[in-house]
């Protein structure tokens, strides 16, 4: 969490001049509040058709490790990931590149994230006669993983300085080495929901309502 905060006002003072002159928009990202996760969302560009992007969020104690997903007996119960997160990145409006801003609009981007993360859990042990020993014992581990992302999605103007962004992001991660329970069902704070194989990537949705300052 140290590292975070130290990368946000790192972030602040460096573009603290550049933003008296730019475009500025502030949101959240709904869909992620399913997963317990906040996601404020922040672009800054001096042109409708580009933008620095800077998100910051937390995840509280979230269960979720997908909406659809193989039970699969792991042996831990009860596991919850939590964590904050930094993504910086830039993004692409493809509709604006003459620098008109039309009603929807297509966008593509590429961020880098960091993810500090907390799990825990409990792992149950199953004693010689198959039954559940009473007192499980309580299980957790600590990180800090870095990884980067492209997004994808469409957005749409609600108001004079309302819109709406629905899309993707398709992340890319390291592989961790301390995942509580199975490893291929897993949620990463500012990564999503991610899956485990030869290389590590994850998913989520972007769902979010934007202001321009």
């Amino acid at each position: 969490m140290r590292n975070l905060c130290f990368s946000i006002g790192l972030l602040i003072a460096c573009f603290s001049d550049l933003q008296a002159q730019w475009q500025k928009c502030v949101g959240l990202n709904m869909l992620p509040l399913i997963a317990r996760t906040i996601e404020l969302t922040s672009e800054f560009g001096p042109h409708p058709a580009y933008a620095l992007t800077v998100n910051v969020g937390y995840t509280h104690r979230s269960p979720f490790d997908g909406i659809v997903k193989v039970k699969v007996y792991d042996g831990v119960k009860d596991r919850q990931s939590s964590g904050g997160f930094l993504k910086v990145g830039g993004r692409l409006y493809l509709l604006s590149l003459t620098g008109r801003q039309p009603p929807v609009n297509l966008f593509a981007g590429a961020q880098l994230i960091g993810s500090q993360y907390h799990q825990t859990g409990t792992v149950q042990i199953i004693d010689p006669g198959f039954s559940p020993v009473p007192q499980a014992p309580y299980v957790e581990t600590n990180g800090f993983v870095w990884g980067a992302a492209v997004t994808g999605g469409l957005t749409v103007r609600m108001a004079k300085r309302v819109t709406l962004d629905g899309g993707i992001q398709y992340g890319f991660q390291p592989t961790r080495h301390d995942y509580i329970g199975d490893r291929s069902f897993n949620y990463q704070p500012g990564f999503g929901i991610s899956r485990t194989g030869s290389r590590v990537t994850s998913l989520q949705g972007i769902l979010t309502v934007k202001y321009r300052l």
